[in-house]
Formats: structure tokens, sequence, C-alpha cells
């Protein structure tokens, strides 16, 4: 049986990202796969639901610099120890990966998304904060013998580079270097019921704030978005509930919940960003603005007005009220999207390029 260690961060995009690439092995595939992640996280149990064996690293500090030393180190211990026949990485470089020494027996691949690789020419959080993190990096680096990194970009490379974007985000940046594969988009969607709550309810505006995002929900622009889509009602998916609970404007909260039922109910649905949630939501037709502070997510808002099938909010900018009205009133990019995002399988193909690269010899 080959065995492939699963890399993860601890935010629920990454976990469950590549919680849907492994759940479509098959027995035939003969693959077992264990996750790997920072103890940080509150999903192991979700990893463990489905079967996985699971690895969590403890992180006993909270600076950038120790945690990633610890993560690095622990995970140079596993390598040895479990002598995996494919690694498959999917987190922040930056923060988790930077002093990390490779097998150099061990094929590698990252699932990433295109507009955060060397391809999108953009400044990137991860842009942003490496001359900051660069001599402690550097430093490890040398006392690991290990070739100093020129940029952020450096740490976006691998064996296999795996974009989890739709096509058509893809194809925005043109050909595509030899070791980077397009896979399509690549979410989670867990088969589930909405509460009892929301039965029979229909016509609503999504918030979906993900495991560690922040949605830039500034008085009056709840009722904004609410009146310009013509929602009934508001729901509130995501991290930091306990704060939201006393606005007035949103009907319901959850900290976790499926959202395909949820989305199927959805007129628009305001984001943070994350890749999982906005490509869902683009995934059935419907417009998705993105609100965050986040500058990674903000590229991924602009790269959907780009396309014609959303928006972003930046922190400090006004809703984009005139556009957004005009969009939802003839949404035919957005639901032109879904059809040809209904054609791709980005899971499927993920696990096809990992089985192909398990398969050739290394």
């Amino acid at each position: 049986m080959r065995k492939f260690g699963f890399v993860v961060g601890p935010a629920l995009g990454h976990v469950s990202r590549l919680l849907a690439v492994a759940v479509g092995f098959q027995p035939a595939d003969d693959v077992h796969v264990t996750f790997i992640v920072p103890d940080t996280t509150r999903y192991l149990g979700l990893i463990r639901s489905h079967g996985f064996d699971v690895v969590p690293v403890m992180i006993s500090s909270p600076e950038m610099h120790d945690g990633r030393e610890q993560f690095s180190s622990a995970l140079e211990d596993l390598f040895a120890k479990y002598e995996f026949d494919l690694i498959v990485q999917d987190l922040d470089p930056l923060r988790w990966m930077a002093t990390v020494r490779w097998p150099p027996s061990i094929p590698r691949a990252i699932v990433t998304n295109v507009y955060l690789t060397h391809l999108a020419q953009t400044q990137t959080w991860q842009g942003d904060n490496f001359a900051a993190q660069s001599p402690q990096i550097d430093h490890s680096r040398k006392e690991k013998g290990l070739p100093k990194l020129n940029s952020a970009d450096d740490l976006y490379q691998a064996d296999r580079v795996l974009l989890a974007d739709p096509l058509a985000v893809t194809n925005l940046y043109g050909d595509l270097p030899q070791t980077f594969v397009a896979c399509g988009a690549c979410y989670w969607e867990e088969e589930g019921e909405l509460p009892c709550e929301l039965d029979g309810v229909s016509d609503l505006l999504v918030v979906s704030a993900g495991s560690i995002g922040r949605v830039l929900l500034a008085d009056g622009y709840l009722k904004q978005m609410k009146d310009l889509c013509g929602a009934k009602s508001v729901v509130y998916v995501g991290s930091r509930v306990d704060h939201l609970e006393e606005n007035s404007l949103i009907d319901h909260c959850y900290e976790w919940m499926s959202l395909g039922p949820l989305l199927d109910q959805a007129r628009m649905v305001v984001t943070h960003g994350g890749a999982g949630s906005t490509y869902q939501a683009l995934a059935r037709g419907i417009p998705v603005c993105v609100c965050s502070s986040s500058q990674n997510h903000n590229i991924l808002g602009q790269i959907l007005e780009k396309l014609g099938v959303g928006f972003v909010k930046a922190e400090g900018e006004p809703l984009p009220l005139d556009q957004m009205r005009e969009f939802i009133q003839t949404t035919v990019a957005v639901r032109n999207l879904a059809m040809q995002m209904k054609q791709e399988n980005g899971p499927n193909n993920i696990r096809r390029a990992l089985l192909a690269m398990a398969a050739a010899p290394f």
C-alpha cells in the first residue's frame, strides 16, 4: 500500500480542501492517507470522523518563528518515521514550511491557488511579510544546509503545483509552467440538512466567514446588501458568532454547518474571501461579495470582479452599490461560470495527479 502524507494548515479551508481529495480515493488506488496538522486546529475530529489517521503536531508558542521551527522539526522526524511515498501540502508556507528540510527521495505536491503563486505577479500577504521573516528563516535554513530563499514565491514551488481554482480563473494567467497543473475548483461539500428553524426559508443573504476569517460587517452594509438582492433573511456561518448574535440584521448565527443546503436558498453570498466558500457559491451560480481585511482574500475578490462574477469590498472602502445592483439584475456571467464549473472535478483531478506522481519513477 502506498503511503501519502497530507500536511495541512489548521484553518478549515486547508483541512477541508485536502479532505475533499482524500475521501475520493478508492480501494483499487491502494492508498493510505495520514494527515499531519498543527494541534492548534479545531478540526481533528472532522478528519478522524472520515476514517483517516491524524498526527497532531504540538505548537507551544504563538510566535510565528517558534511555531514554524517546532512544526518543521516535527515534520522532518515524521518523514523519517513514516517513510511516505508522496507528500502533499496545503497550508501557508511562510507560516509553517519555510525551514523544512524535504526528503529528496520523496516526491512532493503543493495544493494551492494560482493567485498566490509567482504567476499572479501580485503582492500577497506572504510577499509582504517575507522581508520581516527572512532573517530568521535564512538563519535556520543555513544551519540545515538549505539554500537561501529569494522571495515568498520560492515557497510555492514543488515537484507538482496543483491549482485548485476554476479553470476560468487559472486561464487568466496564460500558459502554465511544466510543473503546474490546472485542476479545477476544489472545496469540501458535506451532505447535511438545514436546521429545523431554517426549514422552508428561502431568499437568503448568506454570510460565510470560515474558521479564521473576518467579514467586514460595518453598520449599514448588511442592510444595503439585503435590500439590494431582495433577501428576506440573513444567515451567518463562521467564527466569532458570539460577537454577532446581538446584530439585529442577522436572523440566524451558526459556527458550523454544511453550506450546500444553505446556498441552495441564497440570493447572494458574502464571504471573507476564502476560496472554499467563494467557489462553492459560484458553482451554484450565486453572486459573491468578498468583504475582508485579508490581502490574499481581496486578491480573489478582484479576480471575481475581473471575471464579472462578483465584487470586492476592501477594508475602508464603500460598497460598490451601483455595480452590484446592475450585476444582480443580470447574473448571466455567474451562471455561465457555474455551468463551466459543473464540467470540472477539482478533487478528482488532484487525486489523478497525485496517483500519477506516486506511480512515476522519482
